[in-house]
Formats: C-alpha cells, structure tokens, sequence
C-alpha cells in the first residue's frame, strides 16, 4: 500500500511540475515574440515637401519582422479596397516612403492598411545596418500623430 501511496504523489509531483514548466515556457515564448515600437517623431504634418527623420533601427532584420508604421487620426480602416488611403475628413491621401540606410542606398516603401489608425511599410530590403532616414512626403497633406518601428521577433 505504501508503494502505492509513493507513485500517486510522485505522479502528482511530476504533473505539477510539468504544468509549471508549460506555463512557463509559454510566457517566455510570448515576451520573446512581443513586439516592440520605437516612435521617431510625433505630431507633425506630413505635405508636398519630404520631411526627412534620421533615426536608428531597432533591431538586425535577421530573426525580425520591422514594419515601419504612421498613425493617422483621422483615418479609420476600411476593408474596401480603393486607390489610395482615404481619411474621415473627406481627402485620399498617397503617402510617398522612403528609407535611406547609411551607405546611401535608397528604398522605396507603400503604405498599406494596419489596424484602426495606422498604415505600415515592410522593411525588408533595408541590409544590416542600424542607421537610417526616412523620407515622407504627400501631394495631399494630412496629419500625423506617430511614426515609428514595430519589430517583433520571430525566432
């Protein structure tokens, strides 16, 4: 009987501690895979004229998602798929990206629909350097309150 008694609690044990483990995994998975966001520059207006913001990325693309991202506030989502990106106040807005890394090697990106208020460009063509500048310009000007990265890992 003591046998017996001595094999439930050590199957006890050994569940529990298997559930720990899980449990734990699972959030180190999770914080790994968290993404991350470094805004450049807030509040600003984006017109004719390329606004340039010099900035550092923040993380190597090896093992990264990075999307660089515009918040909007007034545009809203709209799952219609239409020529260009059109805001709440009434004007369509066609946001002209580029991203200049340090040896002066120019990439262009699209905007594209992310979430509630924001657009994204992926970043994927930009090498392993950390320095760069992103270039913005709109023939229609419209309001911006954030610009950044969002990197999540992915390995």
């Amino acid at each position: 009987m003591a046998n017996l008694e001595f094999a439930i609690v050590i199957i006890v044990v050994l569940t529990l501690l298997l559930i720990g483990a899980y449990y734990a995994l699972n959030a180190l998975v999770r914080h790994r895979l968290k993404s991350r966001v470094q805004v450049i520059a807030r509040d600003f207006t984006v017109n004719d004229r390329w606004l340039e913001l010099a900035t550092e990325k923040p993380a190597k693309p090896q093992y990264h998602m990075q999307r660089l991202f515009l918040r909007i506030p007034n545009y809203k989502f709209d799952w219609r798929k239409e020529d260009g990106i059109k805001l709440t106040d009434g004007p369509t807005i066609n946001p002209e990206i580029q991203i200049e890394d340090e040896f002066g090697r120019l990439y262009n990106a699209k905007a594209e629909p992310s979430g509630d208020n924001e657009l994204a460009c992926s970043v994927k063509t930009v090498g392993n350097t950390d320095r760069v500048v992103v270039r913005i310009r709109s023939d229609e000007p419209f309001q911006c309150s954030s610009i950044g990265w969002r990197t999540k890992r992915m390995k």
